[in-house]
């Protein structure tokens, strides 16, 4: 397969949503000799897909050196976690402090900004009074995304 039908294939996936190829979508996405693009589009399928037994090889991806893998990473994990997976929330948490790159922390932020989770929230506050300026920019958005997914989902909209 040539790398623009691979391409094209990866972003097919997002967009048919198919479970069936579940198992070897989370296999090319651990393929370190994978095109990093295929791989990026890969690790969004699986969460656009619902696919929760990608999860611990999505967390894994935070820490991929290649910063698309990386960012599709935080947005799968967005899409599939809940308030409930703490585990998710934590490595979330931690990214969003330490990552190695900009972009990686401002996807976590986000998830967490989507997720709604407490913990998520205090660390969203606190960006927004205290951090660098990227971090207080992306932790307003974070908590507008907070505050239109309740509003959506008919929550009763607290501090």
């Amino acid at each position: 397969m040539q790398l623009r039908e691979a391409h094209e294939v990866a972003i097919a996936l997002q967009l048919i949503k198919s479970a069936d190829g579940i198992p070897a979508m989370i296999e090319m996405f651990k393929d370190q000799d994978l095109d990093t693009t295929v791989c990026a589009h890969i690790g969004i399928a699986l969460g656009k897909i619902g696919a929760k037994q990608a999860i611990p090889d999505l967390v894994k991806g935070l820490d991929d050196k290649e910063t698309a893998v990386s960012h599709s990473a935080a947005i799968s994990l967005d899409l599939l976690a809940t308030r409930e997976d703490k585990d998710i929330v934590n490595k979330l948490h931690r990214y969003a402090e330490s990552a190695p790159d900009r972009g990686t922390k401002n996807f976590c932020l986000i998830a967490l900004g989507e997720i709604g989770d407490p913990k998520g929230k205090a660390l969203l506050l606190q960006k927004l009074q205290k951090g660098q300026y990227a971090d207080a920019t992306f932790a307003a958005l974070a908590l507008g995304v907070t505050l239109f997914v309740k509003f959506r989902t008919g929550q009763r909209c607290q501090n």
